[in-house]
């Protein structure tokens, strides 16, 4: 293996350590804190500890580094050249090299000192600036400096104070006219009643600044509060061995981080979780206990935006605890919705350092950024008002209860999704009674039995017209009552299956011969009938094609059916016609075909035959061959649907021994 390649380093965000980054796992024997060397804005910041976690050297500091200060680490390889065990190093004992002064990645959120909050009013109100300080030292100019009045003033201090000693810490501070202070949130000192300090008295306006169980090096929140209430105002934090300036005082300037946003489980309130621990409720006035009260240093539920199904839910409450923003809501969130929420940060500017009271802030101050349309996790048990349907009868596989004209049912049932306060009514709505009909169509549900289903029967309807599957839509609706708004609806679809088909039928009514309709040339007729199949939605004509006008004549070649009649059959009379024309008995098709309206396509038809029988015979020629003058033969095309008529003229010719006979021919196409 070869030796760990340094590759980056950087401090942590509080400050505290430093870590070096290499280019593999190192071993837990490292190199001793004299092997390195940190400087901090130009000055050495020695090295009090070492560790390794897996690729990262973290060297912890003696003084925290500070937002935006320069931070530089070197490395001295112990044993230049050789491999030992005191040095920063792989598993298998590989030195890493030296390292020369290497500019630090500076991650630090603090700075040094706390960040005060002025305002132009004894009770924490008007604000009027927000700074960091390095020491906490005030006087009258500390405000008239700001433009505000000496006499009436207030401040707010955050941040946090080194404890020096393990256990329990004392400050001092001096003050007029009151002051009270927390650390590690618990109640350092209660000083609300207005007092003086008389600099010319060493001893007077003092007073103990009192912290149990902490830890020495270690770092703990701190507040002070201070307001000024006429005349002389002073205020000092000092160490209380010889009442120097306290200058362990640093301030995070990291503002609170949004994590994530869930609704309860009531659906009540939608909770946002961030980061840290967020500010808490301060004393309203100098009257009340510290650490109690109503004033709040969170943001008014108007920067609050919540949205269900996007439809706005106002919020009409907001509470902080520990790291979490609880809003509660004008209405209840229903397990189903979807939840958005947003927040709008006041932003009051620079000379406020952008940060404000009202607002979601850090112990410190710190205003959270604003944040838009924050998908919120759904944990509301609380079920939507609401109608449900099942299908419960036959369907057609396709999503749709299945009916048929033939009278053929299906079911289906309905329920409330949640109990009503009150009687709820469900109506269907939507049947095309035309195609089903309902067993009932209102239903009854009660605080009793509103989850349990009811069932309603659909039935198919006939009707005579040719109009396809026709598919229903219904729909239950709650009414408004027991809770219920009205608007609560579902739906379902039937399928009416049709047994109509358009189209003509004739029916042989009179005379037949086989499967003929039979007339003769004696003109005997014989008759058959014309009828719709499926009923039309307007009038159709219904034309007789095909007719042989030699042979036949027709009563009628037009039928009218209505919307009224077109199941009534209507006669039509084929009647024989004579010709002299020796043609023998001769079969017409006649085509029955409907129109182009009333939802017929016009190529609805039909057929029959009529057979119209010939009278004509011929002569029986004489043996002494005479021959009429003329006579006319009609013969079939064979290759034609015509005939062929031959006129044939006879004239005797005479001669000695016999007669003879000339035959003329002449044919034409008839």
């Amino acid at each position: 293996m070869t030796a760990p390649v340094f590759q980056s380093a950087a401090t942590s965000a509080d400050g505290s350590t430093l870590t070096l980054s290499y280019d593999q796992a190192l071993s837990s024997t490292t190199a001793a804190t004299s092997d390195f060397a940190v400087t901090t804005a130009g000055s050495a910041n020695v090295v009090t500890a070492v560790s390794t976690s897996g690729s990262d050297v973290e060297l912890t500091l003696t003084t925290p580094v500070f937002k935006d200060q320069s931070v530089s680490v070197a490395y001295t390889d112990p044993s230049t050249g050789t491999n030992d065990a005191n040095a920063v190093q792989d598993s298998a004992g590989n030195d890493a090299a030296s390292l020369s002064a290497t500019a630090v990645t500076n991650n630090s959120t603090y700075v040094e000192g706390l960040q005060v909050e002025l305002f132009s009013g004894i009770n924490f109100d008007g604000l009027i600036q927000r700074q960091q300080e390095e020491t906490i030292y005030f006087d009258d100019s500390y405000i008239t400096d700001a433009g505000g009045n000496h006499e009436t003033w207030s401040t707010r201090s955050y941040g946090q104070i080194q404890a020096y000693t393990t256990g329990t810490n004392t400050w001092e501070t001096r003050s007029d006219d009151r002051i009270r202070i927390w650390i590690n949130g618990e109640a350092a000192q209660n000083w609300s009643t207005d007092h003086s300090s008389n600099f010319a008295n060493n001893g007077y306006g003092w007073g103990d600044v009192v912290a149990n169980n902490l830890v020495a090096g270690q770092w703990y929140d701190i507040k002070i509060e201070f307001a000024e209430n006429t005349q002389v105002s002073r205020l000092k934090l000092a160490h209380k061995s010889d009442r120097s300036f306290v200058d362990e005082l640093r301030f995070n300037t990291k503002a609170p981080i949004f994590q994530s946003a869930a609704t309860s489980t009531d659906g009540s309130k939608v909770v946002l979780t961030y980061d840290e621990d967020l500010s808490y409720e301060e004393a309203s006035d100098w009257v009340d206990a510290p650490n109690t009260g109503t004033s709040s240093t969170i943001a008014p539920s108007s920067s609050f935006a919540v949205t269900a199904d996007g439809t706005a839910n106002a919020v009409t409450a907001v509470a902080v605890s520990g790291s979490t923003v609880e809003l509660t809501l004008t209405n209840t969130i229903t397990s189903d919705q979807t939840v958005l929420v947003s927040y709008s940060d006041p932003n009051l500017g620079s000379s406020l350092n952008n940060n404000d009271v009202n607002a979601i802030q850090g112990i410190q101050g710190n205003d959270a950024a604003s944040i838009t349309n924050k998908a919120v996790t759904n944990n509301s048990s609380v079920i939507a008002n609401g109608v449900t349907i099942a299908q419960t009868g036959t369907d057609d596989g396709a999503g749709n209860l299945l009916t048929t004209e033939a009278g053929s049912t299906t079911t289906f049932t309905v329920v409330l999704d949640a109990q009503p306060t009150d009687t709820v009514t469900v109506s269907i709505s939507g049947l095309d009674t035309s195609e089903n009909s309902l067993d009932t169509d209102t239903l009854t549900f009660t605080t009793a039995n509103w989850n349990t289903p009811q069932t309603v029967t659909v039935t198919g309807v006939n009707d005579d017209v040719d109009d396809g599957d026709i598919t229903t839509t219904l729909t239950a609706t709650a009414s408004n009552t027991g809770g219920y708004a009205g608007t609560e609806t579902d739906t379902t679809t039937v399928k009416n299956t049709d047994d109509d088909t358009n189209g003509i039928t004739i029916a042989q009514t009179g005379s037949t011969s086989g499967s003929d309709l039979l007339t003769t040339e004696a003109g005997s007729s014989s008759t058959f009938t014309v009828v719709l199949d499926a009923q039309p939605t307007d009038t159709v004509t219904v034309s007789i094609s095909g007719l042989d006008t030699s042979e036949n004549s027709l009563s009628s070649d037009t039928l009218s059916f209505t919307t009224a009649n077109w199941n009534t059959p209507q006669t039509v009379t084929v009647t024989g016609v004579d010709d002299t024309l020796l043609d023998g008995d001769i079969t017409t098709t006649l085509t029955a075909t409907a129109s182009n309206t009333g939802g017929y396509a016009g190529t609805e038809s039909t057929t029959t035959t009529v057979k119209n029988t010939d009278d004509d015979t011929r002569r029986r020629h004489q043996r002494h061959h005479h021959c009429p003058d003329r006579f006319h033969l009609r013969i079939r095309s064979p290759h034609h649907r015509s005939w062929i008529l031959l006129h044939i003229h006879c004239r005797p010719r005479r001669t000695t021994h016999r007669h003879r006979h000339r035959l003329h021919l002449r044919a034409r196409y008839i």
